[in-house]
């Protein structure tokens, strides 16, 4: 399983999000603003003090399926699975997992 957590100044938004297209990451969350503080980079506050954030991307995955949080969660913390191979029908999902 490979995990991937990419932060980043926002001002980068649409460079991640070609790379992200490129190398076919297609389940990821983002944060699109996040405060902070790096050990070279100095505050990055988002406020009049200290201008600037971050934005992150997090996806995780291996040769089976990509995990990466909902963006429109109905639970504290909800996951979404989603299946690199291809699932005909809900019949053959709970054959799989043998309910």
């Amino acid at each position: 399983m490979k995990a991937l957590w990419i932060v980043y100044d926002i001002v980068l938004d649409e460079t991640v999000a070609g790379l992200l297209d490129e190398f076919k990451v297609v389940g990821f969350t983002r944060w699109p603003r996040l405060a902070g503080r790096g050990p070279r980079s100095g505050a990055r506050l988002d406020d009049h003090v200290w201008p600037g954030a971050n934005a992150a991307v997090m996806t995780v995955q291996d040769d089976d399926l990509v995990a990466f949080h909902d963006i429109a969660p109905w639970a504290p913390v909800h996951f979404l699975l989603v299946p690199k191979a291809h699932i005909a029908s809900m019949a053959q999902v709970l054959s799989l997992i043998h309910i």
